[in-house]
């Protein structure tokens, strides 16, 4: 086997489901306190708007829209 040949990619599935866990718990923070479709808040930084709207929630997931 030539030494310079990459190893085929092998994702890490449970530092991935961290990563997104700690991402949403962080976006949860930013979401309004209501959980029910259709509700949004909007947050203004350095001059830029973002709204951040609920599409859809369900028990295990939460659909946002961020525009």
């Amino acid at each position: 086997m030539e030494a310079n040949m990459k190893q085929r990619y092998a994702p890490d599935f449970p530092e991935m489901m961290r990563l997104c866990e700690t991402n949403f718990a962080q976006l949860r923070r930013l979401l309004p306190r209501n959980d029910e479709a259709g509700a949004s808040v909007m947050y203004q930084v350095n001059g830029a708007s973002y709204q951040l709207t609920i599409e859809e929630s369900t028990r295990y997931t939460t659909l946002v829209e961020i525009r």
